[in-house]
């Protein structure tokens, strides 16, 4: 990891194991929804917020349960200071 990135957040953390499980890159991750591995990034590292739109998006592209889901959408929201 270079110095002036920022390691995974919970949310991204929880997208990475997805994504290993799945036996996926974020290069694929981000062609399934249609944007750029930069934009995955950024996400992923916490550079922009995980919109729920983005959120689903995520979890369609990777096929998520329903529990899945919703776990991760908790952690897109407790990322930013909601209180849940």
């Amino acid at each position: 990891m270079r110095k002036s990135q920022k390691p995974y957040t919970a949310f991204g953390a929880t997208v990475g194991s997805a994504l290993t499980a799945s036996n996926l890159s974020q290069a694929v991750l981000a062609t399934g929804m249609k944007t750029t591995s930069a934009q995955v990034t950024h996400l992923l590292r916490g550079y922009r917020k995980p919109s729920p739109k983005w959120v689903d998006l995520i979890a369609d592209t990777l096929d998520m349960s329903e529990d899945e889901r919703r776990d991760l959408h908790l952690k897109a929201a407790r990322q930013y200071g909601f209180k849940l």
